[in-house]
């Protein structure tokens, strides 16, 4: 009772006070349990359990002096004031004035708005503008509870400290950074945004490492905010061997799209493209690329990528990117309800050493595509689809193909539960063929000529789900037959095959209508396709699924190559297994059977388990060779990766691909180690390849990458160790 009369009397004193200087003064607040007032000097002394509160300004301490006619505030013994941005500030002794929002601190501790902690001798509050401090420490680390003298995961000590509210920036002046109560590195001056900033020009972090062609690396980049939408990045990087390089980035996204645009410049040997044994000095290298992706219209967007580097080996070499082939491309795509076009052009550039380019440039590939209503056809709904595509090689065979299919389908469920799927089309091509392959076609053949087709087919494809539920758990059964009717014939040998080499029976096309990848060779000929399939469902959504599947010829034509299980009048028998409990493990197993003997073909397997805290993956693959297809010879592959959290804030993790048989051995393996916490982030990555990369600088590689909350990460490139390697 007694604080509550302290306050209120003290609260109508200094509304009257406050009032009567501004007529626009807030209010102060103040509770304890002892008020003394002397009217005369117009001093107030709270003491015991003081509270008190000017605008949005909380301060709380043992005793509170206050001066109503300066406003100043002293405090004193475990006091706490907490700001309007949320940050709390700890002092044993502190005077204010300003409605509490400049002053003087003794032993300062600050929590800030983002759990970052402060600490400081003495420190000086500047209004809303800034916070200095001398003799400070700064750590978004978290202060260990059982030990609270015990340092932090990093910290930095500094003679002079300031928060610039204003800019948002932490500014350093003789500073040193402590990771685990060591010091590690002095920083004469530096600073950073504090946790609010989203986006801020300024130096970033820099990467550096050694490999065997480059030696020392160190790689700078300064990063350069024009708007919240677009930034650039500029980079000045130096390599012992071959000198400095340039590089600069500049990303913008818009109201109805992006772009990105990357380039950089060298000079340094290199291997010869045609012959990586052959270096060739002091060369100019570098790159270019682009990317966009825009809205056209409300109907079409498009876009671009683009990347042209020197030579082949550059971009690996350098870090920018590690694929063998680049795809280079303009696209365009509209939406028209029911209706769909496109438009692609596609160049490629192979990348591997010593490679003469096989794969042809794309130029153009157009689609267009419409689907009717439901129920409009017959009950059904009519669809027709178009493409056109031409192929243009700098050496080698040119073809153009144009394409139309014609359409009709229908779904129905008959009284006994029997769902039927029937579809009838209509194919026509026309391709133009100019300098015939003379591998693939005899002497004396025209290097240019014009071949059509015209293709019907009619497919029917019926099943009977049956389902039962007993207690908890449901399970199901699902006998399925389908027929397909078409001519017989076979692929005309005068049409090149470009797009359907790589034909293989799977249980996503055992029961579709071509089996084919592509559209350069036609399925002729009737078969019967058959299969079951049968599954059980958990109430705690686990479940197993198990599926078999066979087509048979009518007719015994030869259309697939050999080994690709649908290369006689029987195909191969298909099958997938998938159990998927409710406790963390899965495994899905795929298969393919030979029709004669039932010995393997090819397996799929793989299996997960575990949660965040253990994982293990694997996964086997075997397959025999498969003719024209680039399989020339039975392979079997294992992979498997581990992650294991083995104490609260450490994880390791391992990965491995190994080929088995003959001719088997390691092909690449990875290991790691890594440290996080609330602060703080510490990643060791070592990799070991034994696949063969000509041009590559080295097999065996280890990476470091250090993450420091509110600062940024360090990283170092690969750093490439050379050892003996094995063809692939």
């Amino acid at each position: 009772m007694r604080r509550a009369c302290c306050a209120i009397a003290f609260f109508l004193s200094a509304q009257g006070i406050a009032f009567g200087a501004d007529e626009d003064a807030q209010p102060l607040n103040l509770v304890a349990d002892t008020l003394t007032y002397d009217r005369q000097i117009g001093i107030a002394l709270a003491e015991g359990h003081v509270e008190m509160q000017d605008r949005d300004r909380f301060l709380s301490a043992d005793s509170v002096t206050y001066n109503e006619k300066t406003g100043a505030v002293t405090a004193s013994g475990n006091v706490i004031l907490t700001q309007e941005s949320g940050e709390v500030i700890f002092g044993d002794h502190m005077e204010l004035e300003d409605n509490m929002s400049s002053g003087f601190i003794s032993e300062v501790r600050a929590i800030m708005a983002d759990g970052a902690k402060l600490a400081a001798r003495r420190g000086e509050i500047d209004g809303p503008r800034s916070i200095r401090l001398r003799k400070a420490v700064y750590s978004p680390c978290a202060v260990c509870t059982s030990n609270p003298d015990k340092p932090p995961v990093w910290q930095i000590r500094a003679e002079e400290l300031e928060h610039n509210k204003i800019t948002h920036d932490i500014t350093y002046k003789n500073a040193s950074l402590d990771v685990a109560g060591y010091t590690v590195a002095y920083i004469p001056y530096f600073s950073h945004p504090d946790s609010t900033v989203k986006q801020r020009s300024g130096v970033l972090a820099p990467k550096f490492g050694w490999n065997s062609e480059q030696g020392f690396l160190l790689r700078t980049y300064y990063y350069h905010a024009l708007a919240p939408n677009k930034d650039t990045t500029f980079e000045l990087s130096w390599a012992g061997n071959d000198g400095p390089l340039v590089g600069a980035e500049y990303r913008e996204r818009f109201n109805h799209g992006q772009m990105h645009l990357s380039g950089s410049l060298t000079t340094g040997d290199r291997p010869n493209d045609s012959n990586a044994s052959i270096t060739e000095h002091n060369r100019i290298r570098g790159h270019v690329s682009a990317e966009g992706q825009f809205d056209l219209t409300k109907s079409w967007r498009g876009g671009f990528t683009f990347t042209k580097p020197t030579d082949k080996t550059y971009l690996r070499t350098y870090d920018y990117s590690d694929d063998d082939v680049i795809t280079n491309k303009a696209w365009a795509e509209g939406f028209f309800g029911r209706g769909y076009l496109a438009g692609n052009v596609m160049t490629f550039d192979d990348l591997r050493p010593g490679t003469i380019a096989q794969q042809p440039d794309v130029i153009p590939m157009l689609e267009a595509s419409l689907l009717g209503a439901p129920g409009s056809a017959l009950g059904g709904r009519m669809a027709f689809d178009a493409d056109l595509v031409g192929l243009s090689r700098t050496r080698g065979q040119d073809v153009a193909r144009m394409g139309a299919i014609a359409s009709w389908e229908r779904n129905f469920t008959s009284d006994l539960g029997i769902a039927t799927k029937t579809s009838a089309s209509l194919r026509g091509d026309v391709f133009w063929i100019n300098d015939y392959d003379p591998a693939e076609y005899p002497a004396g053949a025209p290097r240019e000529r014009f071949v059509g087709r015209l293709f019907p087919q009619l497919h029917v494809e019926s099943s009977l789900p049956l389902a039962r539920t007993d207690g908890t758990a449901s399970s199901h059964l699902e006998p399925v037959v389908a027929l397909t009717l078409a001519p017989r014939m076979g692929n005309d040998a005068r049409i090149p095959n470009e797009d359907s080499r790589d034909a293989e029976l799977s249980v996503t096309n055992l029961f579709t209508p071509s089996r084919f990848p592509g559209s350069d060779r036609i399925e002729g000929g009737s078969r019967v396709t058959y299969g079951m399939r049968a599954g059980a469902y958990g109430e705690n959504g686990g479940y197993s699924n198990i599926f078999l599947g066979q087509s048979y010829r009518l007719t015994n034509e030869r259309l697939f190559p050999m080994g690709s299980g649908i290369e006689n009048q029987r195909s191969d028998i298909i099958g997938q297994v998938q159990i998927y409990p409710s406790t963390p493990f899965n495994l899905d197993w795929r298969f393919q059977l030979d029709s004669e003997d039932l010995s393997s073909r090819r397996h799929e397997i793989a299996m997960n388990a575990g949660d965040e805290i253990h994982s293990l993956s694997a996964s086997y693959l075997y397959t025999r060779e498969v003719a024209g297809t680039g399989i020339g010879e039975d392979r079997q592959e294992l992979s498997f990766s581990t992650s294991n959290q083995i104490a609260p804030q450490w994880t390791w993790a391992f990965d491995a691909r190994t080929r088995l048989g003959s001719g088997g051995g390691l092909l690449n393996a990875g290991m790691s180690f890594l440290y996080k916490d609330e602060c703080f982030s510490f990643l060791m990555r070592g990799d070991r390849d034994l696949t063969t990369s000509p041009g590559s600088p080295g097999d065996t590689s280890v990476y470091f990458q250090f993450g420091f909350k509110n600062l940024g990460e360090i990283s170092t490139p690969t750093i490439d160790i050379p050892t003996t390697t094995a063809s692939e």
